[in-house]
């Protein structure tokens, strides 16, 4: 459930094993603008029933195609590492967003008692 979307998107999961890194930022950054950089990410999720059991799924996803970084940032190793854990933090942030609507879910699936 959900590689596909994920696929789809050229997209990974969140992994506390796994940080992000510059060479996952491969969209073209905006000619024009402040932001150094930035993230795109989506919330996946998916479900099915099978008789009275309901499965679910939900995984914070980045799209490295559509996250940008600007070669000023690149070029300075402070903003560099800076920016970097930014933009980390974000990715982060979706994370406990996903953990929220699986908690949700759960309890919405459990049997009845």
């Amino acid at each position: 459930m959900l590689r596909g979307d994920l696929a789809a998107d050229n997209a990974f999961a969140w992994s506390a094993r796994r940080p992000l890194v510059w060479s996952d930022f491969q969209g073209p950054p905006p000619s024009e603008g402040s932001e150094g950089a930035k993230i795109s990410y989506t919330v996946y999720s998916g479900w099915k029933c099978r008789g009275s059991v309901f499965e679910f799924r939900v995984i914070a996803g980045f799209r490295p195609r559509q996250s940008w970084v600007k070669a000023i940032v690149l070029n300075d190793s402070t903003q560099r590492r800076t920016i970097l854990r930014h933009e980390q933090t974000h990715f982060d942030l979706v994370e406990v967003h996903a953990r929220r609507m699986r908690r949700a879910l759960e309890i919405w699936s459990a049997p009845a008692h």
